[in-house]
């Protein structure tokens, strides 16, 4: 997992404040005979990340897995911010909603698509809520890769995933950058 999203993880000029260039300052201060401390733009992570995780029933089987891999993901420190959202509305004839947590208001899962193509979005689901079959969800998702780089990750053993509502098409996907929009 960590080396699929090591390109992700690179760094860009632009975070909050400056920071202390070290070698430009061992230079200056060798050069003046002083301590001559150079400063420099900060670097931060360049990418926030969404896991978007289904909160049908069916997915309850799992919620160890949802816990471990939204804590490896926050300590790779690959991103700049991750965030974990339970998307309801999957179930058949349901409007899709996300929210932060159980209890918090649900809010349009449309407000997630970042414009600035700075947000990699995971749907963790086993798709076998009725509502993955229907249209939508699946505009959620479409506009989502319109702006944002997103996948959804089969929680089930890949012996099983015929028998969810997404049927898996083998397929390689190439990038002039990394984390472009999928633009299904």
């Amino acid at each position: 997992l960590m080396r699929s999203l090591r390109p992700v993880g690179r760094r860009s000029i632009g975070g909050p404040g400056e920071e202390l260039d070290e070698q430009l300052t061992v230079e200056r201060s060798i050069e003046a005979m002083v301590p001559t401390p150079v400063l420099r733009p900060a670097e931060s992570r360049w990418l926030d990340l969404a896991l978007v995780v289904d909160a049908h029933h069916s997915m309850l089987l799992w919620a160890d897995l949802v816990a471990e891999l939204s804590g490896v993901l926050t300590r790779s420190g690959v991103f700049r911010d991750v965030r974990t959202w339970q998307l309801t509305g999957t179930g058949p004839g349901g409007t899709p909603q996300l929210a932060r947590g159980p209890g918090e208001p649900p809010r349009n899962p449309l407000e997630l698509a970042d414009p600035a193509g700075r947000r990699l979005i995971l749907v963790l689901s086993d798709t076998v809520a009725g509502g993955w079959q229907e249209g939508p969800l699946r505009a959620v998702l479409r506009h989502w890769s319109g702006h944002n780089a997103v996948a959804v990750l089969n929680v089930l053993p890949e012996r099983l995933w015929t028998r969810g509502a997404v049927r898996p098409v083998p397929f390689a996907v190439r990038s002039d950058r990394p984390a472009a929009a999928t633009r299904s």
